[in-house]
């Protein structure tokens, strides 16, 4: 699905042709590694990690987010496509805002500040308690695992 809508924005002129691709599985559990960035050209998997999802995201608190939203103060993830924008320097460390592509589901997420950030509470550790951390939104990622990809 992700190498369709890649491929519609492409001939859309949404985005520009570019090998890497990536994705947050939110059909996988959270303590799975579930973000992976794919390089498109090599068919390669370059990282595998685990993402956060939005704390109101996962009503039953199962680690399954369940419901999403386009809108600001919900504490939930948004779906779709997106790009990344402006690097920073955040409360989290170095962190980077996104652009949502769908005007219904994640046109938000730029004023919501929806970012991609690291944080301490994702890892192999907390992954094997089955109690990875959650955000307000933003695609959080593990401090050890963030370098790959500011690297």
């Amino acid at each position: 699905m992700a190498l369709a809508g890649r491929e519609r924005l492409i001939k859309a002129q949404k985005i520009k042709v570019n090998s890497l691709l990536a994705i947050a599985d939110f059909s996988k559990h959270s303590r799975v590694r579930r973000f992976y960035v794919i390089d498109v050209e090599k068919v390669e998997v370059l990282i595998n990690t685990w993402v956060s999802h939005g704390f109101n995201s996962d009503v039953d608190r199962d680690g399954f987010p369940e419901t999403f939203s386009n809108v600001s103060g919900s504490e939930k993830s948004s779906l779709g496509f997106m790009v990344t924008d402006v690097t920073y320097n955040g409360a989290y460390g170095y962190s980077q805002r996104l652009k949502g592509l769908d005007s219904a589901l994640n046109s938000n997420v730029f004023s919501r500040a929806v970012v991609i950030h690291g944080f301490g509470g994702l890892d192999a550790h907390r992954a094997s308690w089955g109690n990875i951390s959650t955000s307000q939104g933003c695609l959080m990622f593990s401090d050890l695992e963030s370098g790959l990809f500011w690297g």
